[in-house]
């Protein structure tokens, strides 16, 4: 076979391009779509025997029997892993190229050097999805049960409590001088996962409630880390999702979004707080 007629083996591997993938899961748990599988290679498949890919080429069976004979199998499958590099633009008769390649013996070795990098290539792919897999279904568990959480902890405080609970557990951001929405959510999730965990027996809002009575005083938020536990049953069903509960509180209440409200406009909140209420309790 001339050099001009010999198939060339410089074929690049790209991956398939996807649709922009929705904003979560994070990225660094995302599965990547199906489209996204290397290409070049067929999907991984029972392993026939070199005969049954002769013939599923369109060898007739006795050639490919006598082909296997007179060449050795090591031979045969060499040429059937080669053509399965080339695209089909690039051999217009596959079942004719493996029998020529077979019966003059080519020289294949580019062409295998490049299937073996791209079956490399395939099998780290497959283990990176298979990886992705298992952290998404992960976060999938995690975010489930953490909005399982998030609602008990909306039942298990009422109004008063909820803006309590802000005030003594929760602080605000080192050098914005307010509180955070998502680190206020967070720490709260932290303190009600680690009471309920230190009095599993207990209602929820009652454990809760023993850190919001008495006179003012700060709790920490501990840091909790690892899998969240079962999420309890709460003494009542939450009215609103916390995280609209939270937006509403910080909003109405300068004093707990901005702890460096002035005290006059401190005093102001907490009047309209109490007309609020005797308009509530005259209905």
């Amino acid at each position: 076979m001339s050099e001009a007629a010999r198939p060339s083996s410089s074929y690049a591997l790209r991956p398939a391009r996807s649709p922009a993938p929705a904003p979560r899961p994070p990225e660094s748990v995302r599965a990547e779509p199906a489209s996204a599988r290397p290409t070049g290679l067929p999907p991984p498949a029972k392993s026939p025997s070199p005969q049954q890919r002769l013939v599923a080429l369109g060898v007739a069976e006795p050639t490919a029997r006598a082909l296997i004979e007179q060449h050795g199998q090591a031979r045969v499958v060499d040429a059937l892993d080669a053509v399965d590099t080339l695209g089909d633009g690039e051999v217009r008769r596959r079942a004719g190229w493996v029998v020529s390649a077979i019966r003059q013996g080519w020289d294949l070795e580019g062409l295998l050097a490049e299937r073996r990098q791209l079956e490399a290539r395939y099998a780290r792919w497959e283990r990176e999805r298979a990886d992705r897999d298992r952290a998404a279904a992960r976060w999938r568990a995690r975010e489930s049960c953490a909005a399982g959480w998030r609602a008990a902890l909306s039942g298990a405080l009422d109004d008063h409590q909820l803006a309590v609970a802000v005030d003594r557990v929760t602080t605000p951001v080192a050098g914005l001088g307010r509180r955070s929405l998502p680190v206020v959510r967070a720490q709260l999730l932290a303190w009600a996962v680690t009471r309920h965990l230190a009095a599993p027996d207990r209602r929820l809002s009652e454990v809760l409630a023993d850190d919001l009575v008495g006179p003012r005083r700060t709790v920490a938020a501990p840091a909790f880390e690892g899998p969240l536990p079962p999420v309890p049953g709460t003494a009542r069903e939450p009215e609103d999702d916390l995280t609209e509960r939270l937006t509403r509180l910080l909003a109405r209440r300068p004093d707990l979004a901005r702890p460096g409200t002035p005290t006059h406009e401190r005093a102001g909140d907490a009047r309209a707080r109490a007309l609020g209420e005797g308009v509530g309790h005259g209905r």
